[in-house]
């Protein structure tokens, strides 16, 4: 074509056609050129144009631009690509291919030039449509291996043809390790419910979607979700398939912290709202019990002392259930103190061997060794989880050994953090001769809601939270499996020596003075119980006790003679009048007034803000006598303004 084109190009420009029917048989071939055709002569004047080439320059008929100079006619092409592609042909005399897009006209051309002595002979074609379909290849392509997605495409027989990126990533398979394969999850397999599924979809509608579970190449099983779509020919016909699917492992992650918070949260709300009545009720217990224990100790009756002592020690126990479920539950603000770990391990024991099946063996062996500093609802929390934890290792029957010692650790790597330690610590460590746990599982154990327990039977939050505990604590951990069972070493750092020595707690009933015992005391709680034990205590300490169930006539009796009382204990939750509103109207009477405001759970309340309020103190049920009556006595001294 090349040779042609400098032929004609020389023909036109250097003689005259031999006859009209030579002129007409080259115009005819020049028509029929599939491409846009143009001849300049060396002053870049069109010589030749086709029609083809008129229309793409955007004119009617060849003769509206044969005998006009180029860039005369097309003034924003100078300085353009073909400009310069052409000046450089001819100055070359070489043949010159390229492809470029015009911008004026938003056009893309392929143009080849073919230089002779005498001008250029120029095809062109435009390209634009091919170059947009490219373009939007390039982009598809960009979208495929840049999506964080795994992408697959499939044959009709369902090999996979091509993958992008993401899915080696989320896989661990290479491109050609795939190709050619089926997907597990279109494996044609009689017992497999989700094949069948896909399958129907795909022929009713084109397109699947839902949850599966995959394999990476080394085995691991993930959740993911999965599209799979058809895509059709140019006659409407499929041609292959495309699936698309993401590692939801993450989601369902988060999904579960979020369950297990809603979870919390009930938890939360159920404790709140028993918690001011079972302290009430405890309150009752615990008081009425001491005071009958105090009498027994007067009338020297050893046995019932000592049977009055369990039912005390009980309801404090069953007190400090309630604190611990709110601090779990709630996120209540623990105190971290120095105290040995032997007195809640024994406590925890006793309440475990009562819940344990009797098949079960607790064993202790504590060595007499340095305090730590931890809160103790935290650890009663450690101990609890790692024993059930042992239990449910043995399925219902085994020993648990629990130790107490001091150890020294050189250079360990701690379970749960992962980083090494070394140094002298206090150990406790649980036991159990159950089945151990796999090697594989050890690195996962202290992952929140990782369980090895079957659905329902545990949240796989027990570990976590010693985790969490232990290493609030500048603690480490250390797990020791095998076939012969499992043990857990917690290690915390000796508590720093205290430089003053604690002073024991004294007789509740000694630190009132003889001048104290002349304040006359106003009792508020709709609980009668509550209140009469109250009013009996005060009254054994030597006060003078006024009594009232109802706050209305608690009011009205403080409002007929306020001169006549110097303190007021109020309840906060009562009906008609709660302890807050009694609190303003006794302030609003009387200002200064000692106020001792008391609850069994309040959120809104605190030891910090309860002052502006008007309150003088703030006691959580159920009341201990070691707590009251100091605070009493130290009131009235203050109100009598007298020295201590």
């Amino acid at each position: 074509m090349g040779k042609v084109a400098l032929d004609i190009n020389s023909s036109i420009e250097l003689k005259p056609f031999d006859s009209e029917a030579a002129r007409k048989q080259l115009i005819e071939v020049i028509e029929r050129v599939h491409d846009g055709f143009v001849a300049l002569d060396n002053n870049w004047v069109y010589t030749v144009v086709n029609t083809r080439a008129a229309k793409m320059l955007q004119r009617e008929k060849p003769e509206d631009l044969i005998g006009k100079h180029i860039w005369t006619e097309f003034p924003e092409g100078v300085g353009q690509p073909f400009h310069m592609a052409y000046e450089k042909a001819m100055e070359t005399q070489e043949p010159f291919i390229f492809e470029e897009y015009f911008q004026p006209w938003d056009l893309w051309f392929e143009n080849r030039i073919y230089p002779s002595p005498n001008g250029l002979t120029i095809y062109f074609t435009d390209i634009t449509i091919r170059k947009k379909a490219e373009e939007a290849l390039r982009l598809m392509a960009g979208v495929f291996d840049s999506s964080p997605d795994g992408i697959f495409i499939s044959n009709l027989d369902r090999q996979i043809v091509h993958v992008n990126r993401a899915y080696s990533g989320i896989t661990g398979y290479t491109e050609d390790e795939v190709k050619g394969t089926i997907p597990d999850i279109l494996q044609k397999n009689k017992s497999n419910e989700l094949y069948e599924e896909i399958t129907a979809s795909l022929a009713s509608n084109g397109s699947w979607q839902g949850e599966i579970l995959n394999k990476r190449k080394n085995g691991e099983i993930y959740p993911a979700w999965l599209s799979i779509g058809t895509i059709k020919n140019e006659n409407g016909e499929p041609a292959s398939y495309a699936g698309v699917f993401s590692d939801i492992s993450e989601r369902k992650h988060l999904q579960k912290q979020l369950q297990q918070a809603q979870k919390m949260e009930a938890i939360g709300q159920l404790t709140g709202g028993i918690a001011h009545d079972f302290n009430n009720i405890l309150s009752s217990i615990l008081g009425f019990a001491e005071l009958s224990r105090d009498i027994s100790e007067e009338q020297n009756d050893p046995d019932l002392y000592n049977y009055l002592s369990e039912v005390v020690q009980a309801g404090q126990r069953a007190s400090d259930l309630i604190k611990q479920m709110l601090a779990f539950s709630r996120g209540t603000a623990l105190s971290p103190t120095a105290m040995k770990l032997d007195t809640v391990v024994e406590e925890v024991t006793r309440l475990l061997k009562s819940t344990f099946p009797s098949s079960v063996q607790i064993n202790l062996d504590l060595d007499d060794v340095p305090e730590v500093k931890i809160d103790p609802v935290n650890l009663h929390q450690i101990v609890m989880n790692l024993c059930i934890n042992a239990r449910d290792s043995m399925i219902g029957k085994g020993k648990i050994q629990i130790k107490i010692r001091q150890t020294e650790i050189i250079s360990r790597e701690c379970s749960s953090c992962h980083n090494r330690f070394s140094g002298f610590f206090t150990e406790l460590s649980v036991s159990d001769n159950g089945s151990g746990i796999n090697p594989e599982q050890i690195e996962r154990i202290f992952e929140p809601f990782f369980t090895t327990k079957e659905v329902g039977k545990g949240t796989g939050m027990g570990l976590s939270m010693v985790h969490g505990i232990l290493h609030d604590n500048n603690g480490h951990i250390l797990v020791e499996s095998g076939a012969e069972g499992t043990t857990f070493r917690l290690l915390f750092p000796p508590a720093e020596k205290k430089e003053i020595q604690e002073k024991p707690v004294p007789n509740p009933f000694s630190v009132i003075a003889d001048w104290a015992k002349k304040g006359n005391i106003l009792v508020v709680d709709d609980d009668p119980s509550i209140a009469l034990y109250l009013s009996e205590l005060l009254k054994l300490s030597g006060y003078t006790v006024s009594k009232e169930t109802n706050s209305l006539k608690a009011l009205e009796h403080f409002t007929s003679k306020p001169e006549s009382f110097d303190l007021l204990i109020t309840d906060l939750t009562m009906p008609d009048m709660n302890g807050k509103e009694l609190t303003e109207k006794i302030l609003a009477v009387k200002k200064e007034f000692p106020i001792i405001l008391c609850t069994g759970f309040s959120e809104e309340l605190t030891e910090e803000n309860s002052g502006k309020f008007g309150v003088s103190r703030l006691l959580f049920k159920p009341i201990r006598p070691e707590v009251l009556l100091p605070i009493v006595n130290e009131l009235l001294q203050q109100k009598f303004h007298l020295s201590k």
